[in-house]
């Protein structure tokens, strides 16, 4: 196996990862835990799992409650697998990625499984739920515009740059018909926290103007989407088509101010949205 096999994946997860955090490869995967996802068709099925990862120095909290969460899961299917008098013994998956070596090794098991792996990025130090992302408050730090209409490729991406919208962070090719448009706010020190319902109102106008999926939505349906969102990693494969999923563009971050200028100083505000508490 040559390393050419497996560079699209590393460089891939790398980049996406500085673009989300807005830090350092080495400095997120030392210091922050977060949660990754794999998926793969199996017969007529989708198998989805989630991936903990648990950093040299991350926080140990947030340590102990993945490793709760996993355990409950993985005793649920047992009882699950024991009642339908499966053979399998899901409890024994090991679900969790320790350090920056075994992460590498789980980006190439991957690829080598051509699987579509995920990166959730409402999941740093938290949770993958929306009660999770809310216990531990965590902020917004992605918009992310996707179009899956029946629509070539090329002509989805003309139909953006017409409508006047600003530069993505980061546009995905998803390896089969969607551009993905991610608008990241990265400083190169922290990781970024904007408030939800502000990211929200955003990312609401932005659907409402391009019809893009989920441009009727509300407020509290973008934000709850958002907090459960997962991203492609580039060099992962999409399902359907065995296609791996590829980096088509880049940018650089935005800082929300900026956005918010671009957007409400060209476009007129769409539709009565309101915050449902």
């Amino acid at each position: 196996m040559t390393s050419e096999k497996y560079q699209d994946i590393l460089e891939g997860f790398e980049f996406l990862l500085e673009m989300v955090t807005g830090l350092p490869f080495e400095t997120t995967v030392n210091e922050y835990n977060f949660i990754l996802r794999s998926g793969m068709k199996f017969k007529e099925n989708d198998i989805y799992r989630n991936f903990y990862y648990h950093a040299p120095n991350g926080r140990k909290d947030i340590q102990t409650f993945y490793r709760e969460k996993d355990l409950l899961a993985r005793q649920a299917a047992q009882a699950e697998a024991e009642k339908r008098g499966a053979k399998s013994n899901p409890i024994n998956n090991q679900n969790h990625i320790y350090g920056k070596d075994k992460l590498l090794q789980w980006l190439k098991d991957g690829v080598d499984a051509q699987k579509a792996l995920y990166f959730a990025p409402h999941s740093i130090d938290s949770g993958i739920t929306i009660n999770e992302i809310n216990k531990f408050n965590s902020k917004c730090r992605v918009i992310r515009i996707e179009n899956d209409d029946a629509v070539e490729f090329d002509e989805k991406l003309k139909y953006f740059e017409k409508i006047g919208f600003p530069k993505e962070s980061l546009l995905l090719h998803s390896g089969s018909k969607s551009p993905h448009h991610i608008f990241t706010f990265g400083n190169g020190e922290t990781l970024p926290e904007i408030e939800w319902e502000r990211m929200a109102e955003l990312e609401a106008q932005m659907l409402r103007h391009s019809g893009f999926d989920g441009y009727s939505k509300t407020i509290k349906q973008v934000i709850n989407d958002s907090k459960t969102m997962m991203l492609r990693i580039p060099g992962s494969f999409h399902q359907k088509t065995k296609k791996a999923t590829s980096v088509w563009d880049a940018g650089d971050w935005w800082n929300i101010e900026d956005l918010e200028n671009q957007i409400y100083r060209r476009f007129h505000k769409l539709g009565g949205y309101k915050i449902s508490k």
